[in-house]
């Protein structure tokens, strides 16, 4: 999924109400539309998922173009318990529980 799509800081460079589908063809989206296609996908592979907002640290990604902003990730339940990720990065988030 990383591979696949391009991603934009910015909520105002794509929809308020971009449906998944659009987000898969378009190939395109905010953090918010990469954490509701993860959250599908593990929903779709019977793994509990959960969409989850708030401001997430940036430690050890790659520095972003604008200052931290208000996130989204999402969190699958897995081995007796929830672990967080981010779609938008392709490699673990220091610090999430």
């Amino acid at each position: 999924m990383h591979a696949s799509l391009s991603k934009t800081t910015r909520a105002v460079n794509t929809p308020a109400l971009q449906k998944l589908p659009s987000t898969v063809t378009e190939r395109f989206g905010v953090c918010r539309d990469f954490q509701h296609l993860a959250v599908t996908l593990c929903r779709a592979l019977n793994i509990p998922a959960r969409y989850a907002s708030g401001y997430l640290g940036d430690i050890g990604v790659p520095p972003a173009l604008s200052p931290i902003d208000f996130s989204a990730w999402f969190e699958a339940y897995l081995e007796d318990r929830w672990w967080t990720f981010d779609a938008r990065h392709n490699e673990p988030r220091i610090g999430a529980s």
